[in-house]
């Protein structure tokens, strides 16, 4: 049972029923009571009717005109902006460090198939790019934190917006990156880990750059752009936050909607809502010591399906009634589930499939098997009659 579960599994028959349990997972954890960091400026398509669509450069500089008093952390704009000469105003509002700008690597298919440049003349570490990583069921799981970007492309940053964002944060902190061998890095209290072409239920993915599991948590706050250019909401004391500014709008770039764990085709967020709640994962983790979302190696999800597979045997060691067997083997599926459910709480993605059918599958084959053997006993010993 455990050798045909690993050969299904290997060959990525049980990457889909993996990845729809780590969505319930997702979708049944706690509350996260972590700090929020991260405040999010949004262009609604209100906004849009009343400023337009692209926004104006001069509408974000004033924005960011407004930010500036109360002191953010950092501020990220979510917004192309490839024209913004240092002599532009919004441009000008570049040349303050703790404002981070945006590039696109480009995707095929896409309607930027070979990339969105920064505003000219931004050094490196004022560049994110925005690039995310899609599943095949259309659903992001993972976030692309660090890339290495084609030579062709106008983009150059080898660090999402995100990721860029969180890096102004810690170092106003004093934090900084470190590595600490030639795969993981430390960041705060967290250590950065990425995923591999075989990390938990993903099985063969192409695993470019620095990807890690996105733990998602509420939406971050947020206020509109309107609410911000009017003075109608309250962002007094901002020294302790990073802001996103971007576009909520729909009607802006439908293509910039994602699907998540956490929802359906019908609620699907923003780009922004991505960056943002990546922003407040990695917070969280370096400052606050929440656990990262992590796969364990696969030597241990091997002997995790082993143990689930004797378990299974271990329930028909003896010989029961039929309804004490299933009642076992109810309690040992339930307690599988249970301890998949904590191990992931606290940062750990079990195969809790394969788990499953390894349980079930031993103990249906340690009662069958001699069933079985006795059937053919009989058949065997039923002597033979003459024509």
């Amino acid at each position: 049972v455990t050798a045909s579960i690993g050969i299904l599994r290997w060959t990525g028959m049980l990457q889909r029923p993996e990845l729809a349990v780590y969505d319930r997972l997702m979708r049944q954890q706690p509350a996260q009571t972590v700090e929020q960091r991260v405040l999010i400026v949004e262009a609604t398509t209100e906004d849009v009717n009343t400023y337009g669509y692209p926004l104006p450069d001069e509408v974000l500089a004033e924005a960011i005109d407004r930010l500036h008093p109360h002191e953010p952390r950092v501020i990220g704009l979510d917004i192309f902006r490839p024209e913004a000469a240092p002599s532009t105003p919004l441009g000008q509002r570049f040349q303050d460090n703790n404002v981070v700008a945006l590039c696109s690597f480009g995707q095929a298919g896409g309607g930027n198939q070979s990339g969105i440049g920064p505003p000219p003349e931004l050094p490196e570490e004022q560049v994110g790019f925005s690039n995310v990583v899609i599943d095949l069921d259309g659903i992001l799981r993972r976030q692309l934190l660090f890339a290495q970007p084609d030579t062709t492309s106008p983009c150059t940053s080898r660090t999402s917006l995100a990721m860029l964002t969180a890096l102004h944060y810690l170092d106003a902190l004093g934090i900084q990156l470190e590595n600490i061998d030639e795969q993981r890095l430390q960041l705060g209290a967290a250590t950065l880990t990425p995923l591999e072409t075989r990390s938990g239920g993903y099985q063969g993915i192409d695993d470019r750059g620095f990807q890690m599991l996105l733990r998602y948590a509420h939406a971050p706050k947020r206020i509109t752009l309107s609410e911000l250019l009017n003075g109608e909401a309250m962002v007094e004391n901002l020294e302790n936050y990073a802001v996103l500014i971007g576009m909520s709008a729909p009607t802006s770039n439908p293509t910039d909607y994602f699907l998540t764990p956490l929802g359906t085709e019908w609620s699907k967020v923003p780009g922004i809502d991505i960056h943002a709640q990546t922003i407040n994962h990695l917070l969280a983790a370096a400052l606050d010591e929440q656990a990262l979302l992590k796969s364990t190696p696969v030597w241990v999800d091997g002997l995790w399906i082993v143990g689930w597979a004797l378990i299974g045997c271990g329930v028909t060691i003896k010989r029961r009634a039929w309804a004490t067997w299933l009642l076992n083997l109810g309690i040992a599926t339930l307690a599988l589930y249970g301890l998949s459910w904590l191990l992931f709480a606290v940062g750990l993605w079990v195969p809790l499939v394969p788990g499953a059918m390894a349980l079930v599958g031993a103990s249906g084959g340690a009662v069958a098997l001699p069933l079985l053997k006795k059937q053919s006993e009989k058949t065997s010993q039923k002597p033979a009659t003459n024509a």
